[in-house]
């Protein structure tokens, strides 16, 4: 499990740039932004989901963003990782394909790119790792090393399904919420769905579901 993170930066003091980051400090405070600014990420799974978060990640401005996905680009990534295109199928992995497209959205955040099997001790270098492939076995041993290391090293593992999906956090039994009500959740009531080809969903009219054309 090889990983290229910049050894010359990473002993740099964090560098917090006031004007890029206005929004995020109007919202998080400096203290908040002090520790994002100083953590490194590893991102396993690059498909649409693990993409998106890398992308949010990097504009949101830690120090480092690790990307892992040794598969090479196919057919089904032109549909759901935005930077992949039919020229990139069987040439390229989607690890560094979205690589060369994730760095230059921040300047401040090394985008790297792991290759290799998951080494467990390899993940000492990250404050936190997020999962978005991978078996149950997999999951679990990643969990619980990351769960057990000293010091503990968050957890994140998120899946998608079409329109749904799920994420799992796991920051240990110190892991303090602030917000122990968060956001009103958003639902909408299934009336029926057709047999056809595409299938039709009908959603009851008192309760909207919120979608547009294309989503």
């Amino acid at each position: 499990f090889e990983t290229k993170l910049q050894s010359e930066r990473a002993n740099m003091e964090p560098h917090i740039d006031t004007n890029l980051y206005s929004r995020q400090l109007g919202i998080f405070g400096m203290e908040t932004m002090g520790k994002l600014v100083k953590m490194r990420i590893l991102i396993h799974g690059v498909k649409g989901l693990g993409v998106e978060i890398a992308k949010n990640l990097i504009l949101a401005g830690p120090k480092a963003v690790v990307l892992h996905d040794d598969n090479l680009v196919d057919i089904s990534d032109v549909g759901t990782n935005y930077f992949c295109s039919e020229e990139d199928i069987g040439k390229v992995t989607r690890a560094q394909k979205s690589q060369k497209e994730l760095k230059l959205l921040n300047p401040y955040v090394d985008v790297t790119v792991a290759t290799g099997k998951v080494d467990l001790n390899s993940l000492k270098a990250y404050d936190v790792v997020v999962y978005t492939e991978g078996n149950k076995t997999e999951i679990s041993e990643v969990d619980r090393f990351c769960r057990e290391a000293n010091p503990q090293i968050g957890f994140i593992y998120a899946r998608t399904f079409g329109v749904s999906g799920f994420i799992f956090v796991d920051y240990g039994p110190h892991f303090i919420v602030f917000d122990p009500t968060g956001e009103d959740s958003k639902s909408s009531y299934v009336n029926g769905v057709s047999r056809g080809n595409p299938g039709v969903v009908t959603i009851v009219d008192e309760k909207p579901h919120g979608f547009s054309d294309g989503d």
